[in-house]
């Protein structure tokens, strides 16, 4: 298969995984891994395993199912609430998972005395970022003193909380002092210390550097930061505090046309292909390339960056994506290849696109 490819930079990405890794080493974090930005790519997950990563997650069961299948000596987490569908594959497959409804719990509990296993779960407490979890700690408490009582083949490890992903809430050290607190109310109800208290994702990273982590949190669930290192930059300035960290996956396209062209459409104006009305800003004349790239290979033209920093994207269709190289010192011409980083939401369609070869280097 020729172009386009989806590169995966095997020196880089150990770099992240142990500069990461060293990072909650030091500060007393268990690091959980989340693979699901890839799929759970077997030959992916296989470099995080020589790196010594021994506790994967992913939203996906059946791609935990395939890393306990590869992996024997791992730990799995399911982070996305299971579905009542699922519940059989959960106890096979997960040995812990994020949960926040109690009917789910009951049924985890009936498959697992089938199966004659304590299912670990961690309950969700939502924090403000509105998307899983029991916002009332009174509810929050109660639910897990039943958990703790009344299922006796599920094993509540601990609390955890999700933020940044839907509602754009910063974790700080008052919000996780939250779980942590809540964590203490259920320990005084159900008589025994909970072992987990898992503060979140990567955007929880920035309160480890900055010192302010509450001492309780102990488990991270960390997926972008490896692949992407320089999300999150309203947060945390990770150049600043961690410049050996680069991007880990990029994508590799084909120039098909380069050509001088009017910045602004001729004509009477639709909407495009996807029956959007994109604003469009007239500069002129001005070079640009077109790549065999589309939104069917990456999701949205808008969310790949080419690593020449003189170019940059125009937009696209499903198949091609048209860039600015006007002001770009490369004499590029058709048939070279150009280069691209990618946002999470690209990498998420293009790892598991049958129209890209995935390349590890």
């Amino acid at each position: 298969m020729g172009y386009p490819k989806f590169i995966v930079n095997t020196k880089t990405l150990k770099n992240n995984i142990n500069t990461i890794k060293d990072l909650c080493s030091r500060n007393g974090i268990e690091l959980c891994a989340v693979t699901k930005v890839f799929h759970s790519n077997k030959d992916i997950v296989k470099i995080y395993y020589n790196e010594g990563i021994r506790y994967f997650a992913s939203s996906r069961i059946t791609e935990l199912k395939d890393i306990k299948e590869n992996f024997k000596d791992v730990k799995t987490l399911l982070i996305r609430i299971p579905m009542m569908s699922e519940v059989d594959l959960v106890v096979k497959y997960a040995d812990e998972v994020l949960v926040s409804d109690l009917d789910v719990v009951k049924e985890l509990d009936k498959v697992a005395l089938k199966y004659k296993k304590k299912q670990n779960v961690i309950l969700m407490q939502d924090l403000g970022d509105l998307r899983e979890g029991i916002i009332d700690q009174n509810e929050f408490i109660d639910t897990a003193c039943y958990i703790e009582k009344e299922l006796s083949n599920i094993h509540l490890l601990g609390v955890g909380t999700n933020l940044t992903c839907y509602g754009s809430i910063k974790p700080t050290a008052y919000n996780l002092g939250l779980l942590v607190s809540t964590k203490k109310l259920v320990e005084e109800r159900i008589k025994r210390n909970l072992e987990v208290v898992s503060g979140g994702a990567t955007t929880s990273l920035g309160l480890l550097v900055d010192g302010t982590m509450p001492e309780e949190v102990n488990q991270l669930r960390i997926g972008e930061l490896f692949t992407r290192p320089y999300c999150y930059t309203e947060i945390i300035d990770w150049k600043k505090h961690f410049p050996v960290l680069d991007s880990a996956f990029s994508i590799e396209a084909e120039i098909v046309e380069i050509s001088d062209k009017p910045t602004y459409p001729i004509g009477e104006m639709a909407t495009d292909a996807f029956g959007h009305e994109p604003l469009y800003i007239d500069k002129g004349v001005r070079k640009r390339a077109i790549v065999a790239l589309g939104k069917c290979d990456v999701g949205g033209s808008l969310d790949i960056y080419p690593t020449d920093s003189d170019a940059y994207v125009l937009g696209g269709s499903s198949d091609h994506t048209i860039i600015d190289i006007n002001d770009s010192n490369v004499d590029y011409k058709v048939g070279d290849i150009m280069s691209f980083d990618l946002s999470y939401e690209a990498m998420l369609v293009a790892s598991c696109s049958r129209y890209l070869e995935m390349v590890i280097r």
